[in-house]
């Protein structure tokens, strides 16, 4: 089973292209050839289910994509504006990509900590909003939504997997 901590978010899915099954994506990494990729991750309800890429093709700054099992319009509208996922082991990223800062899926698994305190484990991104949330399960097993924000952020460990971060008085109670 694939794990959360496994995969990245490289890009997102658009609307469908035409009746025959072709999906429009945004891809976020410049020079992935994602045919060379085993597969692409969707999450669809709460697991990530591999796809694989038949083909591609440009369109402006985008990609029309064609995925195996994916053969009308119907069956790529249940894609539209999901999240698209590789594994994060098959992804080559430049350095000075990797310097540019960070993705928030990055740090799925990471512990997040403020000073001394443990505040809990990073389990998923919640997406839904404008403004994205680290969902962070807490030792005693409840859920706290902090906001993605650099300025947050004071380290980040990814040897030991852990983000220290410095937040507003009250955020955690909220």
């Amino acid at each position: 089973m694939i794990r959360r901590e496994d995969i990245i978010e490289i890009g997102q899915f658009a609307k469908p292209h035409g009746i025959n099954g072709e999906l429009t994506a945004t891809i976020d990494y410049d020079g992935l050839d994602i045919t060379q990729l085993k597969c692409i991750f969707c999450d669809i309800d709460g697991i990530p289910v591999p796809f694989f890429v038949e083909s591609e093709r440009p369109k402006g700054a985008s990609l029309l994509l064609t995925l195996e099992g994916i053969s009308d319009e119907r069956q790529a509208a249940m894609l539209s504006l999901k999240p698209i996922f590789a594994l994060r082991d098959e992804l080559d990223i430049e350095e000075d990509e990797a310097t540019d800062g960070w993705y928030a899926e990055a740090l799925i698994g990471f512990t997040v900590t403020e000073g001394d305190s443990t505040i809990g484990k990073i389990t998923a991104i919640d997406t839904s909003t404008i403004n994205y949330l680290f969902l962070v399960e807490r030792p005693d097993g409840s859920e706290v939504r902090i906001p993605v924000a650099d300025e947050f952020v004071t380290a980040i460990d990814e040897k030991n997997k852990i983000i220290e971060m410095d937040l507003p008085a009250g955020l955690l109670e909220i």
